[in-house]
């Protein structure tokens, strides 16, 4: 009888040899990669946490740096947020580790996550370049139409109606996913014009999708409207006065002046500052008696009766300034906002520092000071009784005369009244 062959055995038992080898060589090499990544994105630094660089609400807003072991003297700011969110302490250094191994110092941000803070702390003057800079969805909605930005891409150019014909303009999400508790807003400003009489509304639904035209059609002509907040007090009534929300159709949009001396053409300020009220109401007309808030031709009843804060009211203002002096004067332009009154008194009443509640945030576009020609930007952040920020500065030799302009659109985030103000500045401040 004839032994077996062993040589498909050997042939098996050599594959199997082979493919161990292979195997082998491919985990290490996987382990090799691993190890190698593991490194690249866990290089040398110093970790410093909890850096206050402000404070918003009461709570006070942090920072990390992340110090690399060779440092080239330059930082990088990263922003820790996501989701509507950013968590103290959640940022990982191997996201920066390209960063780190060139020599970049990372400074990793949090902010407050919105609700608790939905608009950004800023510094109290920021000047850029018309639309970078923004703090909250009334500010950039507002600031967005003063830079004279590009038309949203949520709305259309052009539209056209035929008679008694319904159409929904746009339809845009206000998110809550994520957010404790679940709140959120969203703040729509935009400029019409139209061959003929239209009416608009405003609606909002509660949908986990986006809602068709047929669903806000059937909510405008069968849905309720929203509950009310604050009756407002009666007008004229005597006692403490509520103002209750703004929800009809203002007359007007725009308020233009040029700002002079009284019997004269141009404007001379000689030692003491002159102030302008901007957005006076009913009980805040800082003595002036004059309410700027535009009348309503119509709103819904338990809403305000007048448009107290002017919100998105554009106010166009000249100041044709001249030196009557023989001397040569430097003017500073502010704007401020003092404590509301309705009485006249010696001056205007402030609070310094100014510590309480935000009662102003958005930008205000310049032109004529001695920044330049060009319209300038400047988005400033005043609170409760605060002193105010510069605008810019004019300086006139003697006899001189420079025309200052100053634009800006009340946005919907700020509590009135504020002040622009012309205040001669002191050698010694110049």
């Amino acid at each position: 009888m004839e032994a077996p062959s062993t040589k498909p055995v050997r042939r098996v038992r050599g594959i199997l040899a082979v493919g161990a080898i292979i195997m082998l060589t491919l985990a290490m090499g996987i382990v090799a990669a691993v190890a190698a990544a593991w490194i690249y994105f866990h290089p040398k630094y110093e970790w410093t946490r909890g850096v206050v660089y402000g404070e918003r609400n009461g709570t006070e807003l942090t920072l990390d740096v992340v110090s690399p072991a060779k440092p080239n003297g330059v930082g990088v700011v990263f922003v820790v947020s996501g989701g509507w969110k950013s968590g103290t302490g959640s940022f990982r250094p191997w996201l920066a580790a390209p960063l780190l191994r060139h020599g970049y110092t990372v400074f990793p941000v949090y902010h407050l996550s919105q609700p608790d803070a939905p608009f950004l702390p800023l510094p109290p003057r920021m000047v850029h370049d018309g639309t970078s800079v923004y703090s909250g969805p009334g500010g950039r909605a507002a600031g967005d139409l003063l830079a004279r930005a590009p038309r949203s891409e949520s709305l259309p150019e052009r539209i056209e109606l035929s008679p008694g014909q319904i159409d929904v303009l746009t339809s845009l999400p206000i998110p809550v996913a994520g957010l404790d508790p679940l709140l959120n807003g969203r703040n729509l400003q935009a400029r019409f014009n139209s061959t003929g009489p239209i009416s608009l509304a405003t609606l909002a639904l509660i949908s986990d999708r986006r809602p068709s035209e047929k669903q806000w059609l059937d909510l405008l002509q069968n849905g309720k409207l929203s509950s009310k907040e604050h009756e407002p007090s009666p007008k004229g009534a005597a006692g403490p006065m509520i103002y209750s929300r703004v929800s009809g159709v203002q007359q007007g949009t725009r308020w233009r002046g040029v700002l002079t001396s009284p019997g004269r053409t141009n404007l001379e300020v000689t030692t003491q500052p002159i102030s302008w009220p901007i957005a006076s109401l009913q009980r805040g007309t800082l003595g002036t008696g004059q309410v700027q808030s535009a009348q309503l031709t119509d709103f819904y009843p338990g809403t305000a009766w007048e448009a107290h804060g002017n919100y998105g009211v554009a106010y166009d203002l000249s100041l044709p300034l001249r030196n009557p002096s023989s001397r040569p004067q430097t003017l500073d332009l502010r704007l401020e906002s003092p404590l509301k009154s309705n009485r006249r008194a010696a001056g205007l009443r402030f609070i310094e520092p100014a510590q309480g509640p935000i009662f102003w945030r958005g930008n205000v576009a310049v032109k004529g000071t001695d920044a330049g020609r060009g319209r300038r930007t400047v988005h400033l952040v005043l609170r409760k009784g605060d002193p105010g920020q510069s605008l810019g500065r004019v300086s006139l030799a003697p006899g001189e005369q420079k025309t200052v302009q100053v634009q800006l659109i009340v946005p919907a985030d700020i509590t009135p009244v504020q002040v622009l103000t012309v205040a001669p500045v002191k050698q010694s401040d110049s």
